[in-house]
């Protein structure tokens, strides 16, 4: 599915890559991040990795699309 990025005043969705890895780590590692949902926080970089190739495929799908939200 192609899906444009997306530019707003206040945040811009852009679409998921391998170049936001380190970003999603720093949250993805934080326990109180996940007290709240059914999955365990990442313990790793390679965690945080296979997660995101995960959305990264799906993606690339027709059944569904992921962006990374950046406020401005």
């Amino acid at each position: 599915m192609d899906c444009p990025n997306l530019y707003g005043e206040r945040i811009d969705l852009v679409e998921i890559s391998e170049e936001g890895l380190m970003d999603m780590f720093e949250y993805s590692k934080n326990p109180t991040f996940y007290k709240y949902m059914e999955y365990e926080f990442h313990k790793s970089i390679e965690d945080t990795k296979q997660y995101l190739n995960k959305l990264i495929s799906r993606s690339n799908s027709d059944s569904a699309h992921y962006w990374f939200i950046y406020l401005k």
